[in-house]
């Protein structure tokens, strides 16, 4: 049985020097939704969107985050993770060729800034932001719309609709945006999934939440 990736966009900051190894891993997905969609050159099928929680360091502490391939592996033991610049990002093995670019890192730290502080307490905001940051990784150079480009949402409905009004609100949006960055799985020959940190801790995303008032099941591949 296939289970869904949870690839993640990580709220989280850890004050270590970016050459050394982060040790991350996968917790949980809190009230997932499940959407149909199309990447082109990587994964067709039913996931679930919506956010869901990592660990950051061993011990560490917990953040929740959003889910940035859909190609690769989550998993719930620790892996290592070094810093890489957000638009370089993803880093996949069998999804080559797939890093989102200038254009696909602003967009998802606009989508970020306006869309996550509603987003950690509706599933329904949150799985729109999902699914519009799936968006803004895979089509910023195209265009923001989720029916063409390389990712296609096939759901209809309400989800559909909520995140396609986020995508048409990042043209413009000009409020503040978080400094993101993207941990990235090195060490491991199937290469994990890709995360993005915010190196504060996450104190940028209260402000920004106070200012300005994003998945087939667990652990395995994104999809099942």
């Amino acid at each position: 049985m296939k289970q869904i990736i949870f690839a993640g966009l990580v709220a989280a900051g850890v004050a270590l020097p970016s050459a050394l190894g982060v040790p991350i891993k996968y917790v949980q997905v809190p009230n997932p939704v499940a959407v149909d969609v199309t990447q082109t050159g990587g994964y067709s099928g039913s996931v679930y969107a919506g956010f869901y929680v990592i660990r950051v360091g061993n011990p560490g502490s917990e953040f929740k985050s959003f889910c940035l391939d859909l190609y690769d592996f989550s998993d719930t033991s620790y892996h290592d993770y070094s810093k890489a610049a957000l638009k370089d990002a993803p880093q996949s093995v069998g999804n080559s060729g797939i890093a989102m670019g200038t254009l696909g890192a602003e967009a998802v730290k606009k989508l970020w800034a306006m869309n996550y502080q509603t987003a950690l307490s509706n599933p329904a905001t949150a799985a729109a932001l999902q699914v519009a940051i799936w968006e803004a990784v895979n089509d910023a150079d195209v265009g923001l719309n989720l029916a063409g480009g390389s990712f296609v949402l096939n759901t209809t409905g309400s989800i559909r609709t909520a995140a396609q009004a986020m995508l048409d609100a990042v043209g413009s949006y000009n409020g503040p945006t978080p400094d993101l960055f993207a941990w990235v799985n090195t060490t491991d020959a199937t290469h994990y999934q890709d995360y993005i940190g915010v190196p504060d801790g996450g104190a940028t995303l209260m402000l920004l939440g106070m200012g300005v008032c994003g998945l087939a099941f667990v652990s395995r591949r994104c999809r099942r």
